[in-house]
């Protein structure tokens, strides 16, 4: 293929691309558009059809409030109330419960059973009811004590006081509202719900009226007529059941992805869905109602024992497809497709155009360069043309000068690759002998130490020994002074061996930390009983200040009081008598427990306070540091913190002190809860001066 031809075919490409992704953008973006406007459309009328359905229910409970008070009923629930005047409250409780298993046994027949059915209070119900028949499912009244005063229908008991919904709407003489939502009542071939309120008499609560009324009003709203062809509409409880349905859509239920984001969210929403063979889009919103079910449970007899109400929430959902809408999607493809066939000939010309006007420099370039491959290095290409390719041809005779110099210097760059890759050979071995070195110097320290640690333990005991005398006197008191000086010398030589042993582990990578769950003032208080005497003695105050309520700290107890004792041990070496020493340990604002040590010692300078920090090295000798210890401190103190993914920052001026601060990660602070305070007495020191 010619480079005219590649470049008509790039130029085409290119065009391609632009056009390809305008029209799929386009496509998407109208398809997401139409989704999105007909979700939220969807959404919008579920919400007002939930607000509708919250008007009938808000209806329905001002009309039983109203019914409640209707003089007929006020005088026969007072009748009813009075007739226990004479009882106790247990007398009453045993007559009703007395007539509630006569009534539970003999059913309607009974004639206390008919005597409240056909009494004046029941008939003026049943009259109501009989008006509006398509309004109503049942009524009926209890008193205060939960029995039946009136029905329009005979009851499966007497007593309802058993009820959750009575006990609700009772409310021990408060009173409020419970509605039940029933399902489908058999008894009256509907949909109903119960509406429970209280009877009130001079604001105290005389009995409950309990209304089922049926949904009528609820199923207009689910089917009503301003639902469209290829819409469906569903009424449907948190629970997973369907109340009721538009028609024509009876084969639609409850879609549990749509249903569990509306009872997670409890607020209005949309989601793309899929009904049957359709893609639909799905609006719902949430009945803003307290509303009960009936639960029965095993061995249950409905209308007398083993029914609970559980707390249920209406949806309501509505659904449409979306295949139809897409029509107009199909004209705007239409309008693209033509416009791009257009934009694309417009394209090809120009191509055409362009090709030839490049080509023919390129094809003199191209003649050169053949000549050049062929040997004839003194051949020039360089043409007169402005534009980029004339720039090239000129910069390849520019090159061709160059070849001879490049090919001359190529040998001696080949000689300094190859001493370099010898250098870097030799470097990778003296970086691996290093590191088997290190490995082998911390192999040897933790051989030696273990191998010490035994015969200086047996030298300390038989020098406590004699210093204690315990097998009689030694006659000279030089013997127990020596007997002392070799016991603290060994002692400096175990503290010594177990800080290299440390040392060793944390090098190799094998101290493992027990992390434990500590009271870091409780370790504090026992460090400092160690350092108790040496302070006194030199004369150095020892102050605390520890937050109350510290919050205890995830952490290896043994490394934390290493930390501690040296950090405290190095502040009485290096601060001569008269001076302060300050420990501190407080909760900072990120949730980190900081752990301070402040002294009023010889300091140190930028350069010793980097030095201190390494192994071995040993800053400063005063009057009162005869025993300059091991060096390890503050190194090991370093790697213990980090250990913990925490970090150890000190500060020194020469002369005036020197500040430690060890801060732990928040994650290793426990959560705050009731501060446990410590069994041991806290620690003071307030020397003088």
């Amino acid at each position: 293929m010619s480079i005219s031809q590649r470049l008509v075919v790039i130029f085409v490409l290119i065009a391609l691309l632009p056009l390809g992704l305008m029209l799929g953008i386009g496509i998407v973006a109208s398809k997401t558009l139409l989704e999105d406007t007909a979700g939220r459309n969807f959404e919008s009328i579920a919400h007002e059809k939930a607000r509708a359905i919250e008007v009938v229910i808000a209806a329905k409970i001002k009309e039983a409030r109203n019914l409640a008070q209707h003089p007929v009923i006020q005088d026969a629930v007072l009748q009813a109330n009075d007739a226990y005047a004479e009882l106790t409250p247990s007398a009453a409780k045993a007559s009703i419960d007395k007539i509630d298993r006569k009534w539970i046994e003999r059913g309607a027949p009974y004639d206390v059973a008919q005597r409240i059915l056909h009494d004046d209070i029941s008939v003026f119900l049943k009259k109501r009811l009989a008006n509006q028949p398509q309004n109503y499912g049942e009524i009926f009244i209890t008193d205060r004590f939960g029995a039946t005063v009136a029905m329009t229908k005979a009851l499966s008991d007497y007593n309802q006081s058993d009820e959750q919904w009575w006990w609700s709407a009772y409310n021990t003489g408060q009173g409020q509202v419970f509605i039940d939502d029933r399902g489908y009542d058999t008894s009256v071939e509907h949909v109903v719900v119960g509406v429970v309120v209280p009877i009130k008499q001079g604001g105290q609560t005389t009995g409950v009226l309990k209304i089922n009324f049926r949904l009528g009003n609820i199923m207009a709203i689910v089917s009503g007529h301003d639902v469209n062809e290829g819409e469906g509409v569903f009424l449907a409880r948190s629970l997973g059941t369907l109340i009721a349905t538009s028609p024509g859509w009876e084969d639609g239920i409850v879609y549990r992805p749509a249903l569990e984001n509306a009872v997670k969210s409890g607020m209005p929403g949309w989601q793309k869905n899929r009904h049957g063979a359709a893609n639909t889009v799905l609006g719902y919103a949430p009945v803003d109602m307290a509303i009960f079910t009936r639960n029965l449970l095993p061995g249950a007899r409905p209308g007398i024992s083993g029914e609970v109400w559980e707390p249920v929430q209406w949806f309501v959902f509505v659904e449409t497809e979306l295949t139809p809408s897409f029509a107009s999607i199909d004209k705007l493809i239409i309008v693209f497709a033509v416009s791009g066939f257009g934009a694309l000939l417009a394209v090809i010309i120009i191509a055409l155009l362009t090709a030839q006007s490049l080509s023919r420099p390129i094809q003199a370039l191209q003649k050169g360069a053949e000549d050049i491959a062929s040997g004839n290095l003194e051949r020039r290409v360089g043409t007169n043309a402005t534009d980029e390719i004339g720039q090239l041809s000129r910069v390849i005779d520019k090159m061709l000068e160059r070849i001879n110099v490049l090919t001359t210097s190529r040998d001696e760059l080949n000689s300094e690759i190859h001493i370099r890759k010898l250098a870097e050979q030799a470097l990778n071995h003296a970086r691996a002998d290093a590191v088997a070195a290190n490995e082998a110097k911390s192999r040897f320290l933790a051989n030696m130490s273990h191998d010490l640690r035994t015969p200086l333990n047996a030298i300390m005991g038989f020098a406590e020994i004699i210093r204690e005398e315990m097998f009689g006197p030694l006659g000279d008191q030089h013997y127990k002074d020596y007997a002392k000086d070799i016991h603290d010398s060994g002692k400096f030589l175990i503290e010594l061996i177990n800080g290299i042993l440390d040392l060793s582990k944390i090098e190799a990578g094998k101290y493992v930390l027990c992390e434990d769950d500590l009271s870091l003032p409780e370790l504090i208080e026992d460090s400092l009983r160690l350092i108790r005497h040496q302070a006194e003695k030199a004369g150095i105050l020892v102050l605390t200040d520890i937050e109350r309520n510290l919050p205890r700290l995830r952490a290896d107890d043994r490394a934390v009081m290493q930390i501690l004792n040296n950090l405290l041990s190095n502040a009485v070496k290096f601060t001569p008598p008269g001076g302060r020493i300050k420990i501190g340990a407080r909760l900072s604002p990120k949730g980190e427990i900081v752990l301070r040590v402040e002294d009023t010692g010889i300091g140190m300078d930028k350069d010793e306070a980097e030095k201190a920090l390494e192994p071995f090295v040993q800053i400063g000798r005063t009057a009162n540091t005869a025993q300059q210890g091991t060096g390890l401190g503050l190194s090991l103190c370093k790697n213990f913190i980090e250990l913990h993914n925490g970090k150890m920052d000190v500060t020194s001026q020469k002369g005036v002190g020197t500040k430690v601060a060890i801060v732990f990660p928040a994650r290793r602070t426990l959560a705050l809860g009731p501060h446990i305070p410590s069994s041991r007495a806290p620690y003071k020191s307030a020397l003088p001066n």
